[in-house]
């Protein structure tokens, strides 16, 4: 048997052929190869990555310093200052009292014993 061309046919060609005329038996042995492979997979377990072995490029950099230097987590927080009605502008004295105030507010949520970034305990020689 071959192609419409004339040349033999190849394995994936074969395997399909053979496949179709035996339907029953190709299902049963793809099921005996699925079965245990998923069992094996199941029982290897997997590999816990860390972030700085996931990211590239930069980002890599900066996670494994962060890692290195004990930080779970970067903290941050972010406030969204607006005018309700447009009127005002970010150059206005209203709005920079506005956002002095919201300063000082978030200043005043800020844990004292906690060490900044560049004191000695947080910086990796």
């Amino acid at each position: 048997m071959g192609r419409a061309g004339g040349g033999p046919l190849g394995i994936a060609a074969r395997a399909g052929g053979w496949s179709a005329r035996h339907r029953w038996a190709a299902e049963g042995i793809w099921v005996l190869f699925v079965l245990p492979a998923m069992v094996t997979g199941s029982a290897t377990g997997r590999a816990e990555l860390k972030d700085s072995e996931q990211l590239s490029g930069e980002t890599t950099q900066a996670a494994r310093i962060a890692e290195e230097a004990g930080i779970d987590e970067t903290a941050g927080e972010t406030v969204l200052l607006q005018a309700r009605d447009g009127s005002v502008k970010a150059t206005d004295p209203a709005f920079r009292t506005a956002v002095d105030e919201v300063m000082k507010a978030v200043d005043g949520t800020r844990e004292e014993d906690v060490p900044g970034p560049r004191e000695p305990e947080r910086v990796s020689a």
